[in-house]
C-alpha cells in the first residue's frame, strides 16, 4: 500500500502501516478544514463583513489578538504534525516546514491588508499570529518527540 507524502512522492508502507497511514490521513483532512475555514475568515474581513458577521469581536477586550495566536497556531500545529514534523534549513537554521509555511503566508496576509479599504495593517497582529505560529510549532515538535514510534496519534 502506498500513500503520498507532503512533496508528493509515494512512501510504501507496511502491512502494520494502515493504522499510521488512517492516522496521517485524519490529520492531513484537519488541516484542509482548518485552512479552509481561516481562508472563509479572511475573505468575510476582506470584503469588510466581519462587523456585520462577527459583532462580538468589538466587544470582548483582546480577542482579536488571541484569535490571532490561537487560530495561527492551530495551523502550525496541524500542519506540523501532518508533516511529521519535517524541517527545512531558514537562514541557516533548521525550522519545522509547517510554521515557515504559516509565518510566511501570515506575513504576506497581513501586508496585503495594506491595500484593502476595509483592512488595517496591524504589526501587533502579526506579532500574535507569529507567536502563535512559534508556541504551537513547538508544541506540535514536543508532541512528536514524545511520541516515540514516530506514528502521527488524533
Amino acid at each position: 500500500m502506498s500513500l503520498f507524502d507532503s512533496h508528493g512522492f509515494t512512501v510504501n508502507l507496511k502491512p502494520d502501516d494502515r493504522e499510521t497511514e488512517t492516522e496521517l490521513l485524519a490529520i492531513r483532512w484537519y488541516v484542509w478544514v482548518f485552512f479552509s475555514g481561516l481562508t472563509g475568515i479572511i475573505v468575510i474581513a476582506d470584503l469588510g463583513l466581519a462587523p456585520i458577521l462577527f459583532p462580538f469581536i468589538r466587544t470582548v477586550p483582546y480577542i482579536d489578538k488571541f484569535s490571532h495566536f490561537f487560530l495561527m497556531g492551530g495551523l502550525s500545529f496541524v500542519l506540523n504534525m501532518s508533516l511529521s514534523g519535517h524541517r527545512i534549513s531558514l537562514l541557516s537554521r533548521s525550522v519545522q516546514t509547517g510554521t515557515a509555511v504559516v509565518l510566511i503566508l501570515v506575513t504576506l496576509e497581513e501586508c496585503s491588508q495594506l491595500f484593502l479599504s476595509h483592512r488595517k495593517f496591524d504589526p501587533i497582529d502579526l506579532i500574535w499570529s507569529i507567536l502563535g505560529a512559534v508556541v504551537f510549532g513547538m508544541l506540535a515538535s514536543a508532541f512528536l518527540l514524545r511520541n516515540k514510534s514516530g506514528r502521527v496519534s488524533v
